[in-house]
């Protein structure tokens, strides 16, 4: 299979393409639950809240694990539930993982169930969006713009492959 597309521009993978990039060692999603029409679900394992308030920092440091601990502290869920305040910052740890071979972009988006309650997420891997290789967590950034409540296991966003 040969993928020469990109997740940006609208080229997404259905759910047969997923399927057959897995089975032939181009992807490989581990803890997915199953393959959608087009994406794979990320549920939150973990969540961190940005330290200081309002964009103070580059987007592309958020997931720099070295300056995760000063931009960012954990959160642990009252229960099985996190509080999210509106227009805070946050850093989700997805319960899934991912490998990508070289000719693989993909990208994390919001859920539109999620996104008319005012959460909008994305991914500052800037790896994980270009062709080359990446193994490793995923994160992605969400800033509610309403109070928002996330439970553990819920699936805010979605992984897209092109």
């Amino acid at each position: 299979m040969v993928i020469r597309s990109d997740v940006m521009n609208g080229t997404l993978l259905p759910k047969a393409a997923i399927e057959e990039a897995e089975r032939e060692g181009l992807i490989k999603v581990k803890g997915r639950k199953k393959v959608g029409v087009l994406s794979i679900d990320l549920h939150v394992k973990r969540l961190f809240r940005q330290k200081v308030e309002g964009w103070v920092i580059g987007i592309s440091k958020a997931c720099d694990e070295e300056a995760e601990e000063d931009l960012f502290e954990e959160i642990h869920p009252k229960g099985d539930r996190w509080d999210l305040n509106p227009n805070g910052l946050y850093l989700a740890e997805a319960y899934e993982t991912l490998e990508k071979r070289d000719g693989v972009v993909a990208d994390i988006k919001s859920k539109s169930t999620w996104a008319r309650y005012g959460l909008f997420q994305w991914t500052p891997i800037v790896e994980m969006r270009t062709p080359g290789e990446y193994k490793g967590k995923l994160e992605f950034l969400i800033s509610p713009k309403t109070k928002v409540i996330l439970r553990k296991f819920d699936a805010p966003a979605h992984l897209f492959f092109a």
